[in-house]
């Protein structure tokens, strides 16, 4: 019998062929590290209690509290004639694998209303629509002065660098009837994540006050303006962190006084004042860290910013009346950059990171920089997050307490 005239015999040389080339190759990628081993930049860990899910926001989209996702994008569409963004009210806390903030799109937070703290005092106007500029909010440092105050007006410092902004002080007429709103405040951004890649606005920005305006508009005096809000809090916990666009936590500026007028066809006595202008509010509180230095990218054209809201300008007089007195500036606030130890294995499964200064993240109104972690408790139902905590250092004299 002929086997080469046999097609099954003929392949036999061919298989064995193949196999003595391939068997090498085989070999290698099964023992090579190259192949099979991630890199340590790959092994990563996540924080704890990320979520599950993808998302991408291409439209407006409101969130307030926690919120956990695998990996979240704020993007824009395909032709970037329209972007999302998140808009939050209070404080609002992003757990995940990875954040994505697209050029164009945004993710803000301003402050609720029921603040208490840091408030620019309001005025009330005389019935013939006298009165000071408002005080803008404090937060980092002290809000600045309305105009023509005799003394400060402006809000005072709080909190430990965990919290939202404050509203700067309004301006209501003689019955109490609102006429320039002051400033809200900028909320209060906690994000949690292994990446971090900004190419938008991450903004917990006060707003600035309304200008001031003459009774009904029309012949009389100029009308003060209100203060500006404080910016608030925005804080960036992650392995790697990359900004090409702007985080920002700006005080927002006074409103401008009101000028002096006399209408066209009025009686006017020749001598109407231009009125104060609001206080600026604080500057708030930016801190961003990465796990290592290279892994801390902000670019030269990045912007973070956490600059002073500036007083309104004073109002110009008609005829021979004052020119009003122009609001201060608030206290600058505070932005930071700097490294840390990173999520860990072990805190992705509920134990602490492992850092001398994270422990302050979870101490809401603690003004300690350098407490050190101890030993934690992990939950054994879900093996996410501590349940206790133990050996935490408390600072004799600055910290008060304990979560």
């Amino acid at each position: 019998m002929d086997r080469y005239a046999n097609p099954s015999f003929r392949f036999v040389p061919v298989f064995i062929a193949m196999l003595m080339i391939l068997g090498p190759i085989t070999g290698m990628i099964g023992n090579s590290n190259d192949f099979t081993e991630l890199s340590s930049e790959q092994k990563r860990a996540s924080p704890p209690g990320v979520g599950t899910s993808n998302v991408t926001i291409l439209t407006t989209t409101y969130l307030n509290g926690n919120h956990a996702y695998d990996h979240l994008v704020v993007g824009c569409n395909h032709s970037g004639t329209s972007c999302g963004s998140i808009i939050s009210n209070g404080t609002l806390v992003l757990t995940v694998n990875s954040l994505i903030v697209d050029n164009g799109a945004s993710i803000i937070s301003t402050a609720l209303s029921n603040m208490s703290q840091g408030l620019g005092t309001s005025v009330q106007l005389t019935s013939s629509w006298q009165g000071n500029g408002a005080g803008g909010a404090g937060h980092y440092g002290s809000g600045g002065s309305g105009g023509g105050v005799s003394s400060s007006n402006g809000g005072s410092s709080y909190g430990s660098g965990h919290e939202t902004g404050s509203h700067g002080g309004s301006i209501s007429d003689s019955n109490g009837n609102l006429v320039s709103s002051g400033g809200i405040g900028g909320g209060y951004i906690v994000i949690s994540a292994d990446s971090i890649d900004i190419s938008g606005t991450v903004s917990a920005s006060g707003n600035d006050g309304d200008p001031g305006y003459r009774y009904n508009n029309g012949s009389g005096a100029g009308g003060p303006g209100s203060g500006g809000g404080s910016g608030g809090t925005v804080e960036m916990w992650a392995n790697e962190v990359t900004i090409t666009g702007q985080v920002i936590a700006e005080g927002g500026d006074g409103g401008d006084g009101e000028d002096g007028d006399c209408l066209p066809g009025s009686a006017c006595l020749f001598m109407y004042d231009g009125g104060d202008g609001g206080g600026g509010g604080s500057g708030g509180i930016i801190s961003v860290r990465a796990n290592s230095s290279n892994n801390l990218n902000i670019s030269t054209n990045a912007i973070l910013s956490s600059t002073d809201g500036s007083g309104g300008s004073a109002g110009a007089p008609y005829g021979t009346g004052a020119a009003g007195v122009a609001g201060t500036n608030g206290s600058a606030g505070s932005s930071f950059t700097g490294t840390w130890a990173g999520w860990s294995s072990g805190s992705g499964g509920g134990s602490a990171p492992a850092s001398s200064s994270t422990p302050d993240a979870y101490e809401p109104n603690d003004s300690q920089s350098n407490a050190t972690w101890g030993n934690a408790s992990i939950s054994a139902s879900t093996g996410l997050n501590s349940t206790s905590w133990s050996g935490l250092t408390i600072h004799s004299t600055t910290d008060t307490d304990w979560f």
